[in-house]
């Protein structure tokens, strides 16, 4: 029985536009786009002309932006100006 759940189970792409990569963060699409100029957020792919974010990546990325206090957050913040 458990294996038809994971069989019946819609698997998210493994590549991502814009839109659904921005959805998945809970940001807008600008945003992202944004990013992309300005070299900061998550990785992505470029392939001809389109852009693409890996699910892994975006994982990576949330991983990375994890805290336990508005402190440790602002330091983090802190270091990486200064570096």
């Amino acid at each position: 029985m458990g294996s038809k759940l994971v069989e019946n189970a819609a698997m998210p792409p493994a590549l991502l536009d814009d839109v659904r990569a921005a959805q998945f963060l809970g940001l807008g699409r600008r945003t992202l786009q944004n990013w992309r100029v300005q070299g900061v957020g998550p990785r992505f792919l470029r392939i001809g002309r389109s852009v693409r974010y890996s699910m892994a990546d975006l994982l990576e990325y949330c991983a990375t932006r994890r805290f336990h206090s508005t402190s440790e957050a602002d330091q983090r913040v802190a270091a990486k100006a200064a570096a």
